[in-house]
């Protein structure tokens, strides 16, 4: 399965480094955020998990997770061309700032989320 990896430990590291602040998983359920065969180089799923934050609200946050293929032909194509690393490279370095720059020009954009 392409989110064996996802997990509470996971998830709540990653929620705490975004929001800066410990976070409790309470649960989260992972779905197909397209129909199967839609995307062509990877696997697309949502996620919607419920934590208690540092001051124990409780809230709701979905995102989508990018995986790698089941197909092992598709895995061989991807990791020999890179495309992947590329692509990861854009999540965590140009859109971070592209959000950045549109929140400088204008702030009703500040509401866009990397996580």
């Amino acid at each position: 399965m392409a989110t064996a990896h996802v997990n509470n430990d996971f998830l709540k590291n990653i929620l705490e480094k975004h929001f800066n602040h410990n976070i409790e998983i309470l649960s989260y359920i992972i779905s197909d955020a397209i129909l199967s065969g839609e995307n062509f180089c990877s696997e697309l799923k949502k996620i919607d998990i419920t934590y208690l934050c540092h001051k124990k609200e409780r809230h709701t946050i979905s995102a989508i997770i990018k995986c790698f293929p089941q197909n092992g032909y598709i895995i061989k194509f991807l990791r020999n061309t890179k495309i992947f690393d590329c692509e990861i490279a854009v999540y965590q370095s140009v859109l971070p700032e592209i959000a950045k720059f549109c929140e400088s020009v204008d702030q009703t954009l500040s509401k866009i989320t990397l996580l």
